[in-house]
């Protein structure tokens, strides 16, 4: 099953909607534990979508070879770590939706 055929199938949307559910019960939880800075989960799991989905956007668009691939994952998975750790600076500037994520 892959996003861009032809005929997506009908469940991806919901599939996606789970996801995104599933990773924010994780990202409270982990919030209530002390491993993940405070914040709306909701809004957490979205940066977190968002800066996993790029690389694989880049990917499938072709902008991006195996080792180009490699190192945007790598540094996008260190970036999030990075903002979602605890005690972790917010970002200054308006509309930015880590400094969102992290009002709550």
């Amino acid at each position: 099953m892959a996003k861009h055929e032809d005929r997506p199938y009908d469940e991806l949307p919901e599939l996606g909607h789970k996801t995104l559910d599933v990773t924010s019960r994780l990202l409270a939880a982990a919030r209530r534990t002390g491993v993940v800075r405070p914040g709306d989960p909701v809004r957490l799991a979205r940066v977190a979508f968002h800066t996993g989905h790029g690389p694989a956007v880049l990917t499938v668009g072709g902008l991006l070879d195996d080792s180009a691939l490699a190192e945007a994952a790598d540094l996008a998975l260190n970036v999030l770590l990075t903002v979602l750790r605890p005690g972790a600076r917010r970002p200054r500037g308006p509309g930015s939706p880590v400094r969102a994520a992290g009002r709550a």
